[in-house]
């Protein structure tokens, strides 16, 4: 008995250490990502995923639903079910898109934070380093441009850059 133990362990950790975790379809993984979605407590909404093929990447797109004040939380799960989905996938994802939709509409996109600090403030700051620019417009709905004027108030100083802000209008 023993004689069969020791013969058979190490068949079993070379299984271990060398099999392949099964791969499955675009149709297998639309499904375990609704029913991963679904059972999370903590889970975003998720409104759809999309898998393709651009400029010779394949990409695994997901877009979900969550609150202003989720939005950390929201984006780790988000990723994190990416990177497992790519792990089981038989299509080898080489970029992820992760969409966000806000149901909550008290605070504008550009002002939702992202590790403690407003969206607008993260892509101004990457621009303002980039030193490429002279001056820099901000458009912003009507609503939003008192919020968004105290926000680059309080993380810019005026003589860093040519900073403005401006009405935007419904035509793009």
């Amino acid at each position: 008995m023993i004689l069969i133990i020791k013969r058979i362990i190490p068949l079993l950790i070379l299984q271990i250490v060398f099999a392949d975790s099964p791969k499955f379809g675009d149709t297998q993984i639309t499904i375990m990502l609704k029913e991963y979605f679904h059972a999370a407590k903590n889970a975003p909404d998720l409104i759809g995923q999309r898998f393709y093929q651009n400029r010779g990447e394949m990409v695994i797109q997901l877009e979900i639903e969550s609150t202003v004040g989720n939005v950390n939380e929201s984006l780790l799960f988000g990723f994190n079910a990416m990177s497992q989905i790519a792990n089981v996938s038989k299509t080898t994802f080489t970029e992820a898109v992760l969409i966000m939709h806000f149901g909550d509409k008290a605070l504008p996109k550009h002002l939702t934070h992202v590790l403690e600090i407003p969206v607008l403030i993260w892509t101004l700051n990457t621009a303002i380093r980039s030193k490429l620019f002279s001056s820099i417009v901000v458009v912003t709905r009507k609503n939003d441009l008192v919020l968004t004027k105290k926000k680059l108030e309080e993380y810019f100083s005026a003589d860093i850059i040519n900073l403005r802000i401006t009405e935007g209008s419904s035509e793009r």
